[in-house]
């Protein structure tokens, strides 16, 4: 029988267990399930003799037993309550509510129940309708909030997620930006180096012979004088071939070639010397004005 109860309303049989337990304790001597009623005297459904020594478990059960078959053929829900009465006593001293389920309730929403042909009958199936409606409207827009708030949870996550590798890009963009930026500087500064080096080498280069023949001539006509090749050259330039170059030459340039050409110059002077003496005869006057005319240029 208990377990039969217990299916419906557990709590609220629970909660008849301690209050009989305390209207026990307090003395009372009957116990009187009546039903709610609008108006008038509560209908009376069932009277208990109790004792202080009484099992208070069986008892709620019989009561709660007792007021569900009274409530089977009312609609909807009933409201029935149990008044603790004390020896001699025609007042209530505690009273204790139960909500209880009629047939239709107990059976199910959706399954049809027998109206009568009234205004009443009508209204209440109308009212069930409505309800069907109302309960199935807020079902599906249950669903669709459940639904919306999976998508928004995985696009959160999702959201997360990008961020996360939006930071990692952005810290990887500065390190690039700053190895970008170092490579940069290291690249000019190679470029100054390459072009001090270019200056070097096209203006000093070309002033350190001069400046070593005048200060060691002897050390500039062993070290910068010896290929035949140039040798070759600069004898078969003729005095307007030299002028004609050395107009086209900036100042230093002009003193390089001009400084070469005359060493030459004095070098084959010295070569027909010692070949005229060896002939017997004096150096060619070519030679003698080609070195000459250099010289003056």
């Amino acid at each position: 029988m208990t377990s039969e109860i217990t299916r419906y309303a557990p709590d609220d049989l629970e909660q008849l267990v301690e209050w009989i337990k305390q209207q026990l304790d307090e003395g009372a001597a009957r116990l009187v399930l009546r039903q709610r009623a609008e108006r008038g005297e509560p209908p009376q459904v069932r009277e208990w003799t109790v004792s202080p020594n009484q099992d208070p478990e069986p008892l709620a059960a019989d009561i709660y037993r007792r007021a569900q078959q009274d409530a089977r053929f009312s609609r909807g829900r009933t409201m029935y309550g149990v008044f603790a009465y004390r020896e001699g006593d025609r007042s209530w001293s505690g009273r204790h509510c139960l909500i209880i389920d009629g047939e239709e309730g107990a059976q199910g929403f959706f399954e049809q129940a027998v109206e009568r042909p009234d205004v009443a009958g009508l209204l209440g199936q109308l009212m069930r309708h409505n309800e069907a409606n109302a309960r199935m409207s807020v079902g599906q827009h249950l669903d669709i909030i459940a639904h919306y708030k999976d998508m928004l949870q995985t696009a959160q996550g999702r959201i997360e997620q990008l961020e996360a590798k939006l930071a990692e890009l952005h810290e990887m963009y500065e390190q690039l930006t700053t190895l970008k930026h170092q490579r940069d500087l290291e690249v000019r500064q190679q470029d100054r180096e390459d072009k001090r080096q270019d200056f070097l080498i096209d203006k000093l280069d070309l002033v350190t012979p001069v400046l070593m023949s005048k200060m060691a001539p002897g050390v500039a006509s062993k070290t910068a004088l010896g290929e035949e090749l140039i040798r070759g050259f600069l004898k078969s330039l003729k005095p307007a071939q030299m002028a004609a170059i050395l107009s086209h030459l900036q100042p230093e340039q002009a003193a390089a070639i001009n400084e070469i050409y005359v060493a030459y110059g004095e070098r084959e002077m010295a070569r027909e010397k010692a070949k005229a003496a060896q002939n017997g005869s004096s150096p060619t006057a070519a030679t003698t004005n080609g070195a000459t005319n250099g010289a003056k240029h």
